[in-house]
């Protein structure tokens, strides 16, 4: 994954309960 994954899809991804997208999208907001 050297591409940025554009946070929607990041959001879509948790939703059908992934958690490695969850866990990108708690580390992008940490900052």
């Amino acid at each position: 994954m050297s591409e940025e994954t554009p946070d929607i899809v990041l959001v879509r991804r948790t939703q059908q309960g992934d958690q490695a997208a969850f866990g990108l999208l708690v580390e992008k907001y940490q900052h």
